[in-house]
């Protein structure tokens, strides 16, 4: 790598000096983590409360993806009637509410239900943080593209060390909360930041 793409490097992780910024980039980490986080603890819970075959269970994935697709585009026609932060903050409760209720059901039709309504909720979150940044430093658009796609999640990780510490996948769940807990956070902070 020649000079020019490390001062770009740089550059681009030189815009986490602004707070604002930062609290976005975390918030791109714990949106992909709660994305990629659902779609590998779906089956798993099917499984292991419901005793289903791991092929049958994989089917949980797909209500997942189907309700997300959904939530993307509600939330496109839902984005021009509410402000950003109301949809990022009602999601965020909505979601939040959603993974207790999953916490505590033990049912295939309930557990699906509130899977696909974090799904739902989750979908267009992604878009509204990276739509903040844009705002917040519109001249620095490309280096802001680039950071907010190396907000790669370290959540499953994680996930995968509380189930371990845990026993059980309720401290999966658990990492998943303070996701979304972070997330509402989020959308009131950076507002306040914004003005």
């Amino acid at each position: 790598m020649d000079n020019r793409g490390i001062s770009s490097i740089r550059s681009t992780f030189q815009l986490l000096k602004d707070s604002r910024i930062l609290v976005l980039f975390f918030g791109i980490i714990c949106v992909v983590g709660l994305d990629v986080g659902m779609n590998t603890i779906t089956p798993k819970l099917l499984m292991t409360r419901l005793d289903l075959a791991k092929e049958v269970a994989g089917y949980g994935t797909s209500w997942y993806f189907a309700a997300r697709t959904f939530g993307a585009f509600l939330g496109v026609l839902i984005l021009t009637k509410l402000s950003e932060r109301i949809y990022f903050a009602i999601n965020m409760i909505v979601a939040l509410l959603a993974l207790i209720g999953l916490i505590f059901s033990f049912s295939c039709i309930a557990i699906l239900m509130w899977v696909c309504l974090i799904a739902f909720c989750a979908a267009g979150i992604f878009s509204v943080i990276y739509s903040l940044a844009l705002r917040i430093r519109p001249d620095r658009a490309n280096e802001i593209s680039g950071l907010m796609i190396t907000g790669v999640s370290v959540i499953p990780l994680l996930m995968g060390v509380a189930a371990d510490c845990s026993g059980s996948l309720i401290g999966s769940l658990l990492i998943l909360g303070v996701c979304i807990v972070y997330l509402l956070i989020c959308s009131f902070k950076v507002e306040a930041k914004l003005k």
